[in-house]
């Protein structure tokens, strides 16, 4: 992934954010109300039930696109995916990094150069994203 294209993804995140931000503060007058069901976002558990995946790759693919996009994690590390895991109610993973450097080979992940607490880190290419949007859309 370039840099054009890692920061034209991260732009877009900050657009949504502030979006996300202008929406809490205009909705303050009516702090502690729970926001209509059309402006909650999926849990983790049904973004993964509604994603197709048969193999540990695709479910690291799918927990991490959700971590990183409806989360808004910028990198991943195992840490991570083990807790995006437990929280979707989905079985261990046995070696999480053996699956990302599958991942990584397919063009879906890409290994950072820097590590996030002291652990290897990835984060999810273009071609990754758009893998998991056709899976979701089937």
């Amino acid at each position: 992934m370039s840099v054009q294209d890692r920061i034209a993804e991260l732009e877009k995140r900050v657009d949504k954010l502030e979006r996300r931000a202008s929406v809490l503060d205009s909705s303050s007058a009516t702090a502690g109300a729970i926001p209509p069901p059309s402006r909650k976002e999926k849990a983790i558990n049904e973004f993964m039930r509604d994603f197709q995946h048969a193999t540990d790759g695709e479910t690291i693919l799918g927990v991490g696109y959700y971590l990183e996009v409806h989360e808004v994690h910028t990198v991943l590390n195992i840490n991570d995916l083990r807790d995006g895991l437990n929280r979707a109610g989905l079985k261990r993973v046995k070696n999480i990094t053996d699956v990302c450097n599958k991942l990584v080979s397919k063009g879906w992940y890409s290994l950072c150069k820097d590590k996030k607490e002291d652990m290897k880190a990835w984060v999810l290419t273009q071609t990754g994203i758009e893998e998991v949007q056709a899976r979701s859309q089937k």
